[in-house]
């Protein structure tokens, strides 16, 4: 909904000539009464190809690209092209992931006094819809407070009390969050180590027989496939008038940053098109950077022996020297924290593999006893790229 409003009515006819667009999803029957690019003739192909042709049609020189696919799909390579990143991404998870390749494709600089700081980056603007609710945000790398450091502006996901949906359920939403908990890890129905998928309609079918079966058990009513899935995927119905408002907000903001002609939003609006004691309101405030905020924290500087090894550098810089940790549950639920697993730990120099681990270890592995420093040749600013599982994104290391 809100990339429609982002692409075919307010990117194409403000000026914008060159764009990009990602999607994963095919359409869907119920998308038609919200999405004005797509028809019925439209139903089951993909969003981003259908509506980058229609917009080309109505708004003539438009170059519109559709990527059909995740955005993980994509090389660096691909996100360095572009001057703006707009985001209409329906999920947290999806958010940070795009907010911390755009910390990885940071250009670091030093000036004069020697301090490193940011010489370019990619700005964001991101927008999110909830029924009558929503927000627009401009995020500048180095100058707002990052996603990772602002997801508590997001509220929780509802979730249910396991003793509940087992035993007492009362709602259609007990039954089918029973089934996808319990009965779906139990039963298989799809085969060992088949996880549920919210876009597959066999596994909604399944789901939706098995939550039926439940609610006739305990006399609820009110399941069919369309709640099951929205149950499944934690879908909220989107407004059409919340996604044009929205999108509007973050579209003026693109065109003020690709036009200069204005001041940015600072930096982060909040609409409400439902409360109860305000009625329709926006509320704008800034979210600075913080000290702390560790996404656009600059490279740790290391200062590193000509003859220091790859392996001596993972064990005494990367994970004794810079103090980051691997957070994990101990026996009691508690969460602590130790040293990093130095066998997990892959380097990258210049986008080049210098050590890895998995299949790609064979690879490497006679990198082990050359000089980390060997890597470097040619390079103006040396930052070597950390890898780990047991790391929140990828992290970088100044070789002084």
């Amino acid at each position: 909904g809100i990339n429609a409003e982002y692409m075919g009515k307010n990117l194409a006819l403000s000026g914008f000539r060159k764009i990009h667009v990602i999607d994963l999803d095919t359409i869907d029957l119920s998308n038609l009464n919200r999405q004005f690019l797509f028809r019925l003739t439209d139903v089951s192909k993909p969003k981003a190809v259908v509506a980058a042709e229609f917009v080309k049609k109505r708004v003539p020189g438009v170059e519109i690209t559709a990527h059909f696919g995740d955005i993980e799909d994509q090389e660096d390579d691909f996100y360095r092209q572009f001057a703006l990143i707009i985001l209409g991404l329906d999920s947290i998870k999806a958010r940070l992931w795009m907010t911390n390749k755009v910390a990885e494709l940071i250009d670091w600089v030093e000036d004069e006094n020697g301090k490193v700081q940011i010489g370019s980056c990619i700005p964001l603007i991101d927008g999110g819809t909830e029924g009558f609710k929503g927000h627009s945000r401009v995020i500048i790398p180095g100058k707002h407070a990052s996603f990772e450091a602002s997801m508590w502006l997001f509220p929780p996901q509802t979730a249910f009390p396991m003793c509940t949906i087992e035993s007492t359920p009362r709602l259609p939403e007990h039954c089918v969050a029973y089934i996808k908990e319990v009965v779906w890890d139990r039963e298989s129905p799809f085969g060992p180590n088949v996880k549920l998928d919210g876009d597959n309609s066999q596994h909604i079918t399944w789901i939706t027989a098995k939550a039926l079966e439940r609610g006739n058990q305990f006399g609820i009513t009110g399941i069919d496939y369309r709640f099951t899935q929205g149950v499944v995927k934690n879908i909220i119905p989107a407004i059409a008038s919340t996604n044009a408002i929205v999108a509007a907000q973050c579209c003026t903001e693109a065109l003020k940053m690709a036009r200069g002609f204005c001041k940015l939003m600072d930096c982060y609006s909040m609409y409400n098109g439902n409360s109860i004691d305000q009625g329709v309101y926006v509320n704008t405030f800034p979210l600075p950077q913080e000290a702390d905020d560790l996404q656009w924290s600059s490279p740790y500087q290391a200062n590193v022996d000509d003859s220091i090894s790859v392996r001596s550098f993972i064990e005494n810089v990367v994970v004794k020297q810079t103090g980051w940790m691997a957070s994990f549950k101990n026996k009691d639920g508690d969460m602590e924290k130790r040293l990093l697993d130095w066998e997990k730990i892959q380097l990258s120099i210049g986008g080049q593999p210098v050590w890895c681990t998995g299949p790609l270890a064979i690879k490497t592995t006679k990198n082990e006893h050359l000089p980390i420093k060997s890597f470097l040749a040619d390079i103006d600013f040396p930052i070597v790229k950390v890898m780990s599982p047991e790391l929140p994104r990828i992290m970088s290391i100044l070789i002084r």
